[in-house]
């Protein structure tokens, strides 16, 4: 394990020290997420089969993904600090309506918005959140453009698959839109989970244990 990247503390970013204490915006986001886990039992209830098995698996890795990568920046910098809370309440709203939508996540509900597109674009707008928070965060450590590249491409990747799924009743016949829509959501998790094994910050030590 190696020490996070170190970072100075400015007027915009804060690092996280040892006895840094959990923030309430962080534990406001874990509230959400709870919501988000519960919910999971309505995708999968509505009808037990196994694609709705497969869908609450896909889903349970999304919030899961979600949620490290979150706990990831929260190990790395103060997110009550500087421009982090803005960072953070991007992320709870879209985080929010993700957790919403993951009844509609694979297949829409008559009558209603569509619950597919919703849950997808909730999910781009966390991750891209995301995303540029732990960029302008590691921008400020001195990361190389490279790097930052490194960083960004496997989110890039995971949008378009992500984007492909939210469309795909547009272009598959409808007895194979969730069985498509299933593998394009496990793919951009995979591209995501497998190449951010490799990423620098998969082996930072925690910074701080209280925290």
């Amino acid at each position: 394990m190696s020490a996070p990247p170190p970072l100075r503390r400015s007027r915009w970013l804060r690092p996280v020290m040892p006895g840094s204490r959990v923030t309430r915006l962080e534990l406001f986001f874990d509230l959400i997420f709870v919501f988000a886990f519960l919910n999971v039992a309505g995708l999968v209830s509505a009808e037990v089969t196994t694609q709705a098995v497969l869908s609450g698996v896909v889903v349970l890795a999304l919030l899961w993904w979600c949620w490290t990568t979150f706990a990831t920046l929260g190990n790395l910098v103060r997110a009550d600090y500087g421009l982090l809370p803005m960072f953070g309440l991007g992320v709870m709203a879209a985080a929010f309506v993700l957790a919403i939508a993951i009844p509609q996540a694979f297949l829409n509900q008559p009558d209603d918005l569509t619950g597919p597109v919703v849950f997808a674009v909730a999910y781009l707008v966390l991750r891209a959140l995301t995303l540029a928070a732990f960029l302008y965060a590691l921008s400020a450590a001195g990361r190389s453009r490279r790097q930052l590249m490194l960083i960004s491409l496997p989110a890039a990747l995971a949008a378009v698959l992500v984007g492909l799924a939210a469309s795909v009743s547009r272009w598959v016949p409808a007895v194979a839109v969730l069985d498509v829509r299933l593998g394009l959501w496990a793919a951009a998790l995979l591209v995501e989970y497998s190449v951010g094994l490799f990423l620098p910050y998969t082996r930072w030590a925690v910074a701080s244990a209280g925290h």
